[in-house]
């Protein structure tokens, strides 16, 4: 398995796309973080409430983006949420970064179980299960960062706007 870039609080190099590069506790995934916007972030209940409050904090707090990025960027932080809440632990945490080519988004929740990078499309009859793939087709990457062993993770996606 290959190990994605994500934010972390408690690893100092990454690896993505074969390169290792390291990265400031307090920054993203970004491999260029200089340009970075200052992180927004909402803690968010664990219950079937969160995804809701979720879409209203990111069309609140980021109507510059245009409908088009900000369908996207909704559609991908609520698949991340609703799975945080189905499969995770609280406390939930949403955190994006807003940077000149890329939208950052992370989920926090302190779950053990950790979603595989194996992507399956559902068959047509399933009531669930097309999270993940639509995270995989919207955005340019995403990936799960594993906190300390036993204490959560942080699933991470990153939607390239711009050029």
């Amino acid at each position: 398995m290959r190990l994605r870039a994500g934010p972390s609080q408690h690893c100092d190099q990454h690896q993505t796309r074969g390169h290792t590069f390291a990265v400031d506790s307090n920054q993203t995934h970004s491999e260029s973080a200089e340009h970075a916007s200052q992180p927004i972030e909402i803690p968010l209940p664990a219950d079937v409430r969160a995804p809701g409050e979720a879409r209203g904090f990111v069309r609140e707090r980021l109507p510059e983006l245009g409908e088009d990025v900000l369908d996207d960027v909704t559609l991908i932080v609520s698949e991340l949420v609703s799975n945080a809440v189905q499969h995770g632990q609280p406390d939930i945490v949403l955190r994006m970064i807003v940077e000149p080519l890329s939208i950052d988004v992370s989920v926090l929740d302190h779950g053990t179980t950790v979603p595989s990078r194996d992507v399956q499309v559902p068959m047509e009859t399933a009531t669930s299960g097309r999270g993940l793939s639509i995270v995989d087709r919207l955005a340019s990457d995403w990936g799960v960062l594993p906190l300390e062993p036993g204490r959560g993770k942080h699933v991470w996606a990153r939607l390239k706007v711009g050029d």
